[in-house]
């Protein structure tokens, strides 16, 4: 049912499948709750039954006594797309590149290695089968591992293949796999410098030339603390010094690089040697690589915040540091969790999903957006087709959007479908007046 300027509004009861507002997840009542910061649909409903039963409104002035314009509004998408659809999968990776979307790997009913891509202009999606199918330079079929868009290549670093039953591990290789965009040929590489442990299920990012990585497993499920920074455009690992408030150890925490949409664009330096390019959001004091969450070695899920910032040393390039500092936050503190999503838009930090057993069924459902500049979590309103809660997802932003696919329920793969989150205050309202 479409609104128009006219229509008459006899019942909010008999209209609530027109306002497509998601479902509040509901807390685990025990010793330890954690409260939800994302929507309020009670307040919604509640007020307009309340005091517009049986009056006459048109959905504009239903819009703005409901829509407030001094929180953050989100809307969700369900995007309908054809062709070679991937299938439902967790610990796969998702990344953009010239109006197409590419998906990597993952976890389904068994592993895998394939590479999907969507032309986001037609939304259609087709298989990508490299010209060097057969060579040894593929890597295995793996999840848990990590990739980036650098150049026309997506570099994948990590990740773990099937279980050796021999052995009692799985499996983790050290070399970085690069797979040209252009020519669809896969290398691989054994970079030079001081090689980091291998791993899987670490966070990573690229900032410039730089890949960096935190964290993550070895092939015995042993948590590794340490950072590793790879110069892709000369593959060589690089040394660095660390200091500032260390971050206890973790797995599956999130790494977002948040600087001024320019550097973030540009390839031409490396993470300790980036411009001076600020925005109202990203400054000299905010912008840097938010770490947000994870799992400790206690098995407990964390909603602490750090930022990694890199700093040159001119004099001494190999003594370039890396400076940890510790977030201290306002508003509504979000859900610990692991295994969640995080990504920059819009001058916000968007934390989606994650596990949390303290909350009912497992996994948290809420919205989490912090305001870079001033750093403070705020109130978010989620209207439209809003996806199930979910761990493992693979989410990319593209302009003011998040893209968000796959993932695990608590017991089931989440489907193959692809969602939207628009955070463009202006969209929002447009796409609620025209629903």
């Amino acid at each position: 049912m479409k609104f128009g300027p006219n229509t008459p509004i006899s019942s909010p009861y008999e209209h609530l499948n027109n306002f497509n507002i998601p479902k509040i997840n509901i807390l685990a009542a025990t010793a330890k709750q954690f409260h939800s910061p994302i929507i309020r649909q009670s307040t919604f409903f509640n007020a307009l039954i309340a005091k517009y039963q049986g009056t006459k409104m048109n959905h504009n002035d239903l819009l703005s006594k409901f829509v407030r314009t001094d929180e953050i509004n989100l809307y969700w998408t369900k995007i309908n797309t054809r062709g070679f659809i991937p299938d439902a999968r967790t610990g796969a990776t998702m990344n953009y590149h010239h109006q197409s979307l590419y998906i990597f790997a993952g976890e389904k009913a068994d592993q895998n290695n394939d590479i999907k891509r969507l032309d986001c202009a037609t939304l259609i999606w087709d298989k990508v089968t490299p010209k060097n199918l057969n060579n040894s330079e593929i890597p295995v079929v793996m999840s848990g591992h990590a990739t980036v868009i650098y150049k026309h290549y997506l570099i994948v670093y990590g990740g773990f293949s099937s279980f050796d039953p021999l052995l009692q591990i799985r499996s983790i290789s050290s070399l970085i796999y690069c797979f040209d965009l252009e020519t669809l040929i896969w290398k691989s590489y054994k970079p030079a410098g001081s090689i980091p442990e291998p791993r899987r299920g670490h966070s990573a990012c690229s900032v410039g030339n730089s890949f960096v990585m935190y964290s993550g497993m070895d092939c015995r499920g042993t948590l590794i603390p340490s950072l590793g920074v790879l110069n892709m455009e000369e593959m060589t690992w690089v040394s660095f010094k660390i200091k500032g408030d260390i971050p206890p150890i973790r797995k599956e925490c999130t790494l977002t690089p948040v600087y001024d949409q320019g550097v973030l664009d540009h390839f031409g330096f490396d993470v300790f040697n980036s411009p001076k390019h600020y925005d109202n959001a990203a400054n000299k004091n905010t912008s840097g690589i938010y770490m947000f969450g994870g799992l400790n070695s206690k098995g407990r899920p964390l909603n602490d915040l750090y930022i990694l910032k890199g700093q040159p040393n001119k004099s001494k390039p190999l003594l370039n540091e890396f400076v940890w500092v510790k977030i201290t936050t306002t508003g509504r503190i979000p859900t610990p969790r692991y295994g969640h999503t995080g990504n920059y838009v819009n001058g916000f930090l968007i934390v989606l999903g994650g596990r949390n057993d303290d909350v009912v069924g497992g996994i948290v459902g809420e919205i989490s957006l912090l305001r870079i500049s001033n750093w403070r979590w705020e109130t978010v309103n989620a209207f439209g087709d809003c996806p199930h809660a979910r761990i493992g997802a693979s989410a990319v932003s593209v302009g003011s959007r998040i893209l968000l696919f796959g993932g695990m329920h608590l017991t089931e793969f989440a489907s193959a479908t692809l969602f939207e989150l628009e955070t463009d205050s202006k969209k929002v309202i447009e796409f609620i007046s025209y629903k």
